[in-house]
C-alpha cells in the first residue's frame, strides 16, 4: 500500500500540496488534512484520495515536520459521549417525634459516561453542578430556596469506543419534615444536574442536563 501511495510523484500548481518522502526514498505529493493524536496523519493526495499514514513511515526530516504540525494543530476527534444519570441514596434515617415525623437522608447522582464515537478519547475532565430544592433543614421547616453543589472528575487514560466510566457525585442532605397534614409537610428534593466535559486543552467537548427542574438552570446560578 505504501509503495503505491508514493508513486504519484510531483504535481505542480497546488500551493497546499507538499512533497513527502518515506524511509525508502519514495516521494508523494499531498496535503495534510488532520490527525487524531494516535501517531498517524490524514493526507489528501493529488488525485483526491485520502489516507491515514503513520508518521514513522516518513524520512527523518518529514517526521520532524509532521510531529511539529501535530503539536501545533489539535487532534480532530469525534466526541460522541453518552450520559446516563440516576439518583442514589447514600444514607438515611427516620424519626417519629410524635407531633411530626422527620426523615434525614443523603442523596447523590450516579453518572455513567460512554464513548459512543469510533475515536479513542483520553484525558478529559468532567465537571458537574447539582441543584437541590430546599424546604426543610434538619428537623425543622425552612425557607424555600435552591442549594447547589459542584465537583469534578478526571477521566484519565484512554476511553475507547463503547467503553464507559462511572462516577458518584458528592451527596446532598435531603430532609423531610411532616406535621401530619398537607400544608405542613416540608420536603427537600434533588432538582437536577448539569454536566460538561472538557478535553485536555480545556475545550468544551460535551454537555448534558438531567432532572425535572433543570430547565433554565445555568452554571452561573
Amino acid at each position: 500500500m505504501l509503495l503505491s501511495l508514493f508513486s504519484f510523484g510531483f504535481v505542480s500548481g497546488e500551493e497546499k500540496l507538499r512533497t513527502f518522502t518515506d524511509t525508502g526514498g519514495r516521494m508523494m505529493k499531498a496535503k495534510i488534512l488532520s490527525h487524531k493524536g494516535d501517531g498517524k496523519v490524514k493526507f489528501e493526495l493529488a488525485n483526491g484520495k485520502v489516507y491515514n499514514l503513520p508518521i514513522t513511515k516518513f524520512c527523518q526530516d518529514d517526521q520532524e515536520y509532521l510531529t511539529k504540525w501535530t503539536k501545533a494543530n489539535p487532534p480532530q476527534l469525534e466526541y460522541a459521549l453518552k450520559f446516563e444519570v440516576k439518583q442514589t441514596k447514600v444514607a438515611g434515617r427516620r424519626k417519629n417525634l410524635g407531633y411530626k415525623k422527620v426523615t434525614n437522608a443523603r442523596y447523590a447522582y450516579e453518572v455513567k459516561v460512554t464513548n459512543g464515537g469510533r475515536d479513542t478519547l483520553s484525558d478529559m475532565k468532567l465537571e458537574y453542578k447539582m441543584f437541590m430544592n430546599n424546604e426543610a433543614d434538619g428537623s425543622y421547616s425552612g425557607t424555600r430556596k435552591t442549594n447547589t453543589k459542584s465537583g469534578t472528575f478526571e477521566i484519565a487514560g484512554h476511553l475507547p469506543y463503547n467503553h464507559e466510566r462511572k462516577f458518584t457525585t458528592e451527596a446532598m442532605n435531603i430532609d423531610i419534615v411532616d406535621y401530619g397534614y398537607r400544608s405542613s409537610r416540608y420536603k427537600d428534593e434533588l432538582g437536577g444536574i448539569l454536566i460538561r466535559v472538557k478535553n485536555k486543552d480545556g475545550k468544551l467537548v460535551a454537555s448534558y442536563a438531567h432532572g425535572r427542574d433543570i430547565k433554565g438552570r445555568s452554571w452561573n446560578d
